[in-house]
């Protein structure tokens, strides 16, 4: 027992591992493709692709065998689909103040399993072309 900190113990932690994934990938797709914080995005239009990368990512998640759950899906929603928001990704926050970053280990990774399981992830694959582009030190002009 540590005082402040509630413990649980899972009898799913796969499944929650990869709701975990398809959440903070969602978050990084939404943020970082469309550079800035939900509810922006929101008033830009970009409610319908909000919820499309939310169900690339699940799609991933449910092909590899482990559906994210009704709960999980609700609370994703509640915070990337919010209006007026300010909510971003610790990803996007990384990549806007130019940081080290976990695209490749999160997106890079959802990618190569979404490829392996035959999964189309159009705005995924987006992401990672418009990241790999801005970071790579080894891009020319």
């Amino acid at each position: 027992r540590v005082p402040g900190i509630h413990l649980t113990i899972s009898q799913n932690i796969l499944g929650e591992l990869w709701e975990k994934w398809a959440f903070i990938a969602a978050a990084g797709i939404i943020c970082c493709l469309f550079r800035g914080p939900i509810g922006r995005i929101i008033d830009a239009g970009g409610l319908g692709a909000i919820h499309d990368a939310i169900a690339e990512t699940e799609a991933v998640a449910a092909a590899a065998g482990h559906p994210v759950s009704d709960k999980a899906h609700a609370h994703t929603l509640n915070l990337l689909a919010a209006e007026g928001s300010a909510f971003t990704s610790s990803l996007y926050r990384d990549l806007i103040a130019g940081l080290p970053n976990e695209a490749e280990h999160i997106l890079g990774q959802l990618a190569a399993e979404a490829r392996r399981l035959a999964v189309p992830t159009p705005l995924l694959d987006l992401t990672l072309i418009q990241i790999r582009t801005g970071t790579n030190p080894t891009a020319t002009s």
